[in-house]
């Protein structure tokens, strides 16, 4: 697998495709190998990270100002109040 930047379902493809030799008979993976399948998963956790930090493609200050705009439909959730500490719920009630 080379070092050049990939994208993770790239890596993920090359990956399969690195495991074709072993499908057609029983075969023990050589040590350079696992340290192969190794380096590869590394490439593709930090590439699943990236993606993990990346913002989910909302852009929050739309999302702002659409709920301040008088009139919008976007509301956000109301705060829950939570029960007292101390006093004892009925049995069942979260």
């Amino acid at each position: 697998m080379s070092t050049s930047p990939l994208t993770l379902s790239e890596g993920l493809r090359q990956l399969r495709g690195f495991f074709n030799r072993y499908r057609e008979k029983p075969t023990v993976m050589p040590p350079e190998d696992a340290r192969v399948f190794q380096r590869c998963c590394d490439l593709m956790i930090e590439r699943a990270k990236k993606l993990e930090q990346q913002p989910a493609g909302i852009d929050t200050s739309l999302l702002l100002q659409e709920i301040q705009r008088p009139g919008s439909n976007v509301a956000l959730f109301p705060v829950v109040p939570r029960p007292i500490q101390g006093k004892r719920m009925p049995e069942g009630a979260a």
